[in-house]
């Protein structure tokens, strides 16, 4: 019985899961501002301020990106918005000489519902 119990636990654990990142991701496909702090949050992880930088972006999420900073903030930052078809909405990769910051959705999703199945499957 024990058994049983156990693996419905995991089940609706994974059930939970996939609707989360169901949701997680729709969001971002109509919620702009996932991105933008998602950027925003990895140039400042960069260790160093370089004049280029290369920001891989879902080829849609492009236009959004250029709306929200604007052609002369991204000029001056040096920042390349590059197509990244691979990418899914609101995902984004930051490159520079020294560094490579990884923020796709599913990446930043896993790290946060981690910790939550670590703790639900330990109790």
């Amino acid at each position: 019985m024990a058994n049983v119990e156990k693996n419905i636990e995991e089940q609706l654990l994974n059930l939970v899961v996939q609707l989360t990142e169901a949701v997680v991701l729709q969001e971002a496909k109509t919620n702009p501002d996932i991105l933008m702090a998602a950027i925003n949050m990895g140039i400042k992880a960069l260790p160093s301020n370089e004049v280029n930088t290369q920001i891989y972006l879902n080829p849609d999420d492009i236009k959004q990106v250029e709306q929200q900073f604007g052609e002369q903030h991204i000029k001056e930052r040096g920042w390349k918005l590059l197509p990244a078809p691979q990418l899914s909405a609101g995902s984004c990769q930051i490159e520079n000489c020294t560094s490579n910051i990884d923020l796709q959705m599913k990446s930043r999703l896993k790290q946060v519902l981690e910790s939550f199945l670590q703790d639900a499957l330990h109790q």
